[in-house]
């Protein structure tokens, strides 16, 4: 973390994806999802590694983080 104020994505929806591009051209997909899995979050790197983490809103905090490959289709 940066001590920089980080910008902040504001949700329309109550659900949906939003995407990010980092500078190397890594692309970020943030998924706000309900019930008890909040958010996704999935990390697609330009040769096509993924990294998937998943946040679960349990009693305690649950996260699952998963390491693969991806393509991303538009």
């Amino acid at each position: 973390m940066t001590e920089a104020t980080p910008e902040k994505l504001i949700a329309t929806k109550a659900s949906g994806t939003v995407e990010l591009t980092g500078e190397d051209g890594t692309r970020y997909f943030l998924s706000r999802l309900g019930g008890e899995l909040n958010v996704q979050l999935v990390a697609v790197f330009p040769d096509g590694r993924a990294v998937q983490t998943q946040i679960f809103d349990e009693n305690p905090l649950g996260v699952i983080s998963q390491v693969g490959s991806c393509e991303v289709t538009e």
